[in-house]
């Protein structure tokens, strides 16, 4: 037998790590927890994020009753907190799969109460969870393009590891023909023409897997998925869109994309303590301001310190503050200064240059501007920052909290940040939301985040 518990994030996080279901007596009616047998299957619904967790197991573990516990879980819906009696059991929480699937995925209503889940719910519910969960191929591509030639080395680590290398030629006329695509399809995101930006992404797609990947043979890559891309290699190899290579569907669809440039990333693990949310500091645009009051919000309900600034600061006040945060997330305006892009922040334009590099520094720059900052974040992966996420396009100016916040609640949700940031840019795109396929992700995918 299966039982589907509703719960919240925060009370599903204390449920794991005490290994014990509490229900309200108020709730004993529907989460009968004497039905538990040992061996059965436990999932749990978290109705925040609207995600699906498990399977735990019931154990030989009798139903306590309780008064007045001072410490959670307190799993249910409702006022699960403010009950005087309540009703627990001891679960085996080990086998748990640490990425939850999306409910709308598993034919779940979250508006309708169950318990029980019918057999064939669960294994729709577990095999989900095994292809969320399954363990990624990783692939890294070092690449060069020298006039028409290209070379490209292609790692890949599956039960072993093979290396493969690939020299061949490119139409001398191939990159024009990007550059010139990228600014047609620049100019339909800005006037808000979604469908024919969409189009000319497929056909820059089209022409970077024909003239490129075609030629390293990543035809399984886009018909299996399930793959961690990392590019490697000088700055010209990024500014190609290879996230968006188009064959059938775009690369980003099934696979983990990341780009690490020049940069030598290591670092597993990184904490969360505080966050410096810059939200317009130039004052120009109201979407941006908007933003940043929701993440300021966001984080504070997290637990998570957060500082918010949206007035105007000089650069002397920026880099000191670089060093103090564990997060930078700039939502404004950007200009070209030297030939380089730069954050507008008021009193001053704001570069890579600007910090003190080393020790120390943010392990996350979010940079949702007005420009493209892609060269931006690469100079800050040079500077020390282990992950950039940086715009590609030039955007309007609106309110994209949806792709934002479901970012850093995956991210918080110790997801994986490329796969966090991949999944967020899929969902956005699957809603018909395009203007997130504008971001970019520098750097190491692998990292978990802590709070």
């Amino acid at each position: 037998m299966s039982y589907l518990i509703y719960t919240d994030s925060n009370n599903l996080e204390k449920t794991i790590q005490t290994e014990m279901i509490r229900i309200p007596r108020n709730l004993n009616g529907i989460y009968n927890l004497h039905n538990l047998k040992e061996g059965d299957s436990i999932y749990f619904l978290d109705f925040e994020n609207l995600k699906i967790y498990g399977p735990a197991t019931s154990g030989p573990y009798r139903v306590m009753e309780e008064k007045n516990p001072k410490y959670g879980p307190f799993n249910g819906f409702g006022n699960v907190k403010r009950h005087y009696y309540y009703k627990s059991i001891k679960i085996e929480c080990s086998g748990m799969y640490k990425l939850g699937a999306p409910i709308r995925e598993v034919g779940i209503d979250p508006e309708k109460i169950e318990f029980y889940l019918h057999p064939e719910k669960e294994l729709n519910i577990l095999e989900k969870l095994k292809l969320v969960n399954r363990e990624k191929v990783s692939i890294v591509i070092s690449i060069s393009v020298s006039g028409t030639n290209v070379k490209a080395a292609v790692v890949e680590i599956n039960k072993g590891t093979s290396i493969n290398n690939f020299t061949f030629k490119i139409n001398d006329s191939i990159l024009g023909i990007l550059d010139r695509k990228k600014k047609i399809g620049e100019n339909f995101l800005l006037s808000g023409r979604a469908e024919e930006f969409q189009n000319t992404l497929k056909d820059i797609g089209k022409l970077i897997y024909e003239n490129i990947l075609r030629n390293m043979g990543f035809e399984k890559i886009f018909k299996n998925g399930g793959y961690t891309i990392d590019f490697a290699g000088d700055n010209s190899i990024c500014e190609i869109p290879f996230e968006i290579s188009y064959k059938d569907s775009f690369l980003f669809e099934n696979n983990i994309i990341a780009y690490r440039g020049e940069a030598e990333q290591k670092q597993e693990t990184a904490g969360i303590e505080r966050v410096l949310i810059l939200a317009d500091p130039s004052g120009k645009y109201k979407g941006a301001y908007s933003e940043g009051v929701e993440l300021f919000d966001f984080f504070s309900k997290k637990g998570i310190a957060a500082d918010i600034f949206s007035r105007s600061l000089s650069k002397d006040m920026l880099t000191e503050y670089f060093w103090n945060y564990d997060i930078v997330h700039f939502s404004g305006h950007c200009e070209m200064k030297n030939s380089s892009p730069a954050w507008d922040i008021g009193k001053a334009l704001f570069t890579a240059d600007d910090i003190f590099s080393g020790g120390g520094l943010p392990h996350l720059v979010f940079s949702n501007a007005c420009g493209n900052t892609l060269m931006l974040g690469l100079n800050l992966l040079k500077a020390g920052i282990k992950n950039v996420i940086a715009t590609r396009w030039k955007i309007p100016d609106c309110n994209i909290s949806d792709f934002v916040l479901n970012f850093y609640t995956m991210l918080l949700n110790n997801m994986e940040i490329g796969y966090a940031f991949n999944k967020a840019i899929l969902e956005s795109y699957m809603k018909g939301n395009v203007i997130p396929l504008a971001f970019v992700f520098l750097g190491e995918s692998r990292m978990l985040y802590e709070k």
